[in-house]
């Protein structure tokens, strides 16, 4: 048999990613906790981020200066905060209002642990992170 007329479009289903999301970097030698709140995150409202800083047994890390970058889903930046430093291991909450829907990326580079410099190695985390309506 023949149809009739358009067939009814797929409804749109997205993944909820829940804080909080854990990465490992690219070395193993470190691990980012990325966490949020509220869990929903919604256009015009304001999420609260927060970092935690691991070494590779998953022990909180002191006195790490990083960077921390916000994009949406076509790259641009929207919050790119530079050298901010974490001296417990938690870094200090960094709040933002995303103002589209759909993918977006949340990056963390680590530039030293305890005054250390990382050299020539880059260890960072990428978090992928949806915008609701």
């Amino acid at each position: 048999a023949t149809g009739q007329g358009e067939p009814p479009k797929p409804e749109a289903t997205s993944v909820a990613v829940k804080p909080p999301l854990t990465e490992r970097t690219p070395r193993g030698t470190y691990y980012i906790r990325l966490n949020w709140e509220p869990e929903t995150i919604r256009v015009g409202n304001e999420t609260r981020f927060n970092v935690e800083f691991l070494d590779d047994t998953q022990f909180p890390l002191n006195g790490v200066s990083y960077n921390f970058m916000v994009s949406n889903s076509n790259g641009t930046a929207l919050l790119d905060l530079k050298n901010l430093f974490a001296e417990t291991g938690t870094a200090a909450v960094q709040p933002i209002k995303f103002n589209s829907t759909g993918p977006a990326k949340v990056q963390v580079s680590i530039n030293s642990v305890e005054s250390r410099n990382l050299g020539g190695f880059v260890e960072n985390a990428d978090f992928d992170i949806g915008v609701a309506p």
